[in-house]
C-alpha cells in the first residue's frame, strides 16, 4: 500500500506537485457532467466532511462539460496544473504501508 499525503495548509508548489503526480490525468473522473483531473479532487468532499476540513475545490479544478465548446478546451484543462495541487504533498509519498483496516485517523491521509 502507499499514501499520497495531503498538505492541510495548501503550501505545496503547484507546478511541482502537478509534474510529479502519478494520478493526474491517469485517474480522470467524470461525475454529474463534471470532469475532475484526479480522484483526489473528485473525492475530497468525503475527506472534508469526515475530518471537518475545508480543502477547497475551486472552479479552476474542474471542467463542466456543458460549458465546453471544443475538445481543445478539454486538453488544455487536463494538461495544466490545478489550484488544488497546492494540497498534494507528492514528495511525501510513502510506500510499503502494511495493508489493514483503516483507523479512520487523519494521519492516514496527511
Amino acid at each position: 500500500m502507499w499514501k499520497y499525503p495531503l498538505d492541510l495548509e495548501g503550501k505545496q508548489p503547484l507546478k511541482r506537485s502537478y509534474h510529479i503526480c502519478t494520478q493526474i490525468n491517469r485517474c480522470v473522473t467524470m461525475k454529474d457532467g463534471i470532469i475532475y483531473p484526479c480522484n483526489t479532487i473528485a473525492g475530497i468532499g468525503h475527506f472534508n466532511k469526515y475530518f471537518k476540513k475545508n480543502l477547497e475545490v475551486s472552479p479552476g479544478d474542474v471542467l463542466e462539460l456543458h460549458k465546453v465548446k471544443d475538445i481543445r478546451e478539454v486538453y488544455d484543462f487536463l494538461y495544466t496544473p490545478k489550484p488544488f495541487c497546492k494540497y498534494c504533498n507528492r514528495q511525501g509519498v510513502e510506500f510499503g504501508i502494511k495493508y489493514g483496516n483503516s483507523k479512520r485517523e487523519i494521519g492516514e491521509w496527511t
